[in-house]
């Protein structure tokens, strides 16, 4: 149970034994990186602000690789390291949203 646990993170990133191989790529949940630079929109937000349907922020490390504990009150800072979990195709929506630079119309 303990080691079950453990690795649910890894669901569809790493495909198991038990595993259900989906024959739609897009469809598998998959964990994503994003790292912000420092023209991100998104610097000095909280991370409650971030809003996508399908995506999870599992989890949030600094530049110097501290794990930050999730609250509403946290804010993005330059150099986080966002990791996150939903189908491809939404990740890719939530990096676009996550890397949109100050300067660029959200269109």
């Amino acid at each position: 149970m303990e080691r079950k646990s453990k690795y649910q993170n890894l669901h569809g990133f790493y495909y198991g034994q038990d595993s259900q191989l989906e024959k739609n790529a897009w469809l598998i949940e998959q964990i994503h990186a994003v790292v912000l630079s420092p023209q991100s929109q998104m610097i000095g937000s909280y991370i409650a602000d971030f809003s996508l349907s399908g995506v999870i922020i599992k989890s949030l490390h600094r530049a110097d690789g501290e794990e930050v504990i999730l609250s509403h009150d946290t804010r993005f800072v330059t150099g986080d390291t966002v990791i996150l979990q939903g189908e491809k195709a939404t990740l890719l929506e939530a990096e676009r949203i996550l890397q949109r630079q100050i300067h660029e119309s959200p269109i």
